[in-house]
């Protein structure tokens, strides 16, 4: 199962992966200090997708430039678009988050 020699997996994790784990620290670093939805955060969005080997699934040409239809244009238009509706849970943690509550464009409707 999934769980079965968590410790022992973990480790495994750790060892193999210490280039994904160095780039999250820094992610979560600048995350404490930066918006999320600020400009200056994208380019950690796009630094943590390419360590992640997701560089294929977001197009092709410079993921970082800001002009045109490339990635980072999009992720800024996709990013102003969910604002509104999870704006609201930047600072929470993951058990202070009441999933079962619906989330709206417009926090005055249900």
């Amino acid at each position: 199962m999934i769980l079965d020699h968590t410790e022992s997996a973990i480790a495994r994790y750790n060892q193999m992966g210490v280039h994904y784990n160095l780039a999250a620290e820094g992610i979560y670093r600048a995350r404490a200090v930066i918006d999320p939805f600020a400009e200056e955060y994208e380019s950690l969005i796009i630094a943590g997708l390419l360590v992640f080997d997701m560089g294929r699934m977001m197009g092709r040409g410079d993921k970082y430039a800001v002009d045109g239809g490339g990635f980072r244009s999009r992720l800024r238009a996709k990013m102003q678009a969910i604002r509104p509706a999870i704006g609201d849970l930047i600072g929470s943690s993951l058990h202070e988050i009441d999933s079962r509550r619906p989330r709206t464009r417009d926090r005055g409707r249900v």
